[in-house]
Parts: C-alpha cells; structure tokens; sequence
C-alpha cells in the first residue's frame, strides 16, 4: 500500500468537526462549526476549493443520491442543502432538545435524530411526520442518550448505541407503513467512541475507550452478530474515528496522538500507520482529539480534518483538510 498526501488546504476557520465525500468519490465537504466547505475534483488527482457556506454546522452527511448535504446546526434543527449552497429545508421535533446525532436512510425516506430522553426520533420525509421509538431498558430521563445511528444497507434497520445498560449496541428493525418497530441489543460491549458499517453492510466496526484490555477496534459479523477481530490499542492511546474502503477490503481508523492505522479486513494485520496530523503527544494531551474528520472515497481517497492546538503554548491550530491518495497492490490481501 503507498500513501502519499496530495493536497493540504487552509481555508478552516475552526477546528475539523467533520469531512465526508460525496457518493461519486469528486467532490469533498467538510464543516468547522462555522461554515461548511466544498473542495471539488477537476482532473486527475487534482483537488480545488470550491465555495463556503456561512452557518453552524458539527455532523455532516451526503445523501445516497448526492444531491444534498445534510448537518444539524448545534441548536434543535436539522439542515438539507443542495450543493450550490440552496436551503431546501430545516427540520425539528417541537418537543425536543439540542440534536447530538442523526441519520438519513438510503433511499432518503426517513431521518433519525436522538431524543431527549433516551428514545429515538423517526421521521418520514415524504408523510412529514414523527414517530417516537423507546429503547429498552433506558431510563426516561436526560440521562439516557443514544448516538452513533446508522442506517444499513437496506434502510429498514439502524444500528446504534444506548447508554443503557452501560453504552451497548442496539439495532431497531423497523417496517413503518405497519407501524412495527421493533428494538433489542445485539452486542454487548462498553465504553463505545464511534461506530461504522461496512459499505456493503456486512461488517460493523467499533472503536472502544474502555479499560486498557478492552481498548482498540473491534470488526463484527453484522449478520452473524460475532466478533471476527479485536484490533489492540497501542499503549495509552484511544482509536476514534473509523473509515472503510469502499471495496471493503481495508479500515481505516485514527487515533488521538494524530496517526491513522490502516487494517487488512483479510489477513487482520496493520498495512500502513502514518501521522495525517501533527498532533500533541501524550504529555501535550489537550481535550480535542487531534483529527477531527476521516472519510474514505469511492474513488480511493483518504480525506483527514485536524483539530488540535499544536506545542505547548496552545496558540497554533491545525485546521488544515489534508486529501490522501491511497494506492493498494491489487494482489495484496
């Protein structure tokens, strides 16, 4: 596998909070918590910034069709965009608080978001309608949360974490036009960072901040619903942010000292581990992570996001995009 970086842009005004490609692989969008950005591909491997658009935006996602960009505002609303910058529509549940996570389905029929208390909000975008789904065993407090939500491939099942019992992994299967939903856990493991599925929706990766010997990327059987691999923490570090290819054949995931490993789905092995951005090592530690935004494209492109205050005198900021050229053996396993 050779890796090498093709483009370093500079136009964030704040910390990465998220980057994501668009379903083609050529055209790169990413948020600060003040705009969203647009970095488009022109020729070969050749990127260029595009366009900004003013606003708060933290989670960012491109539907299936890529016509639209979807990301909540911090606040209570959920925004679509067209990719010339037109607000199509601003959604909120008039009974809840601050969004902290959501989803869109595939066929871009239905929008989840987290609730208030524990439960998990539907909404129908052709209906226009709310649906509010309980989780088992969450209390009905504030103090239950759900978060990492994700559709699977068929968009009738979404995959997610509950904070009760103690953050395990929950999947809601779900057919609307009968009014079935129906929720239960399906792993138990703790201490969850971020969460991913496979492109084929096969394979579900999960990064785990726990006690040192649970820490690291776990891959599980979605399907059978068992672990295939654990992939360790390197000493004192935690893994975050998660990325597959899209031929599923590689993983990739960060790390908090600002390295991204590079994990063979074949052989479990690392295949590369290089610094996408200088980030404070263990004794520099501050309470961002050091890459803020990690997203693999169809066409074979790594995009990284930094987020991280650089030296000791906490007066430099890496908020540089940074896009990746991934190159791998078609014989390597």
């Amino acid at each position: 596998m050779h890796i090498s970086l093709l483009h370093q842009f500079e136009q964030h005004q704040g910390e990465t909070y998220r980057v994501c490609f668009s379903p083609d692989g050529n055209t790169l969008w990413s948020s600060d918590g003040t705009a969203v950005y647009q970095w488009q591909r022109s020729s070969g491997d050749i990127w260029r910034y595009c366009q900004r658009f003013p606003g708060r935006a933290l989670d960012l996602q491109c539907t299936a069709d890529g016509k639209m960009i979807v990301f909540f505002d911090g606040e209570k609303h959920i925004r679509f965009f067209a990719y010339d910058g037109e607000e199509l529509m601003a959604l909120s549940h008039p009974d809840q608080g601050i969004v902290v996570d959501f989803a869109v389905s595939p066929d871009q029929r239905w929008l989840v978001r987290d609730g208030k208390n524990g439960n998990i909000l539907l909404y129908d975008l052709l209906k226009h309608q709310w649906t509010s789904i309980d989780v088992p065993g969450q209390p009905d407090t504030a103090d239950g949360t759900v978060g990492c939500l994700q559709f699977a491939l068929s968009g009738l099942e979404l995959v997610f974490f509950a904070s009760s019992p103690e953050g395990e992994i929950h999947i809601c299967h779900f057919d609307p036009e009968h009014d079935y939903y129906a929720v239960r856990r399906i792993l138990p493991i703790f201490g969850i960072q971020g969460m991913k599925i496979s492109p084929d929706g096969k394979l579900l990766a999960v990064t785990n901040v726990g006690d040192d010997d649970i820490r690291g990327v776990y891959v599980y059987d979605l399907e059978q619903l068992h672990l295939l691999h654990k992939f360790p923490a390197s000493g004192d570090v935690f893994y975050d942010l998660l990325a597959f290819s899209h031929d599923g054949r590689f993983l990739a995931s960060s790390r908090e000292d600002g390295i991204l490993d590079i994990w063979s789905l074949t052989t479990f092995e690392c295949v590369a581990s290089f610094e996408a951005h200088p980030g404070p090592r263990l004794h520099e530690r501050h309470w961002t992570e050091t890459i803020g935004g990690l997203d693999w494209s169809t066409t074979g492109y790594l995009a990284t996001g930094g987020t991280c205050f650089l030296g000791e005198d906490m007066l430099k900021e890496d908020r540089s995009i940074r896009i990746w050229k991934i190159e791998v053996d078609r014989t390597a396993k």
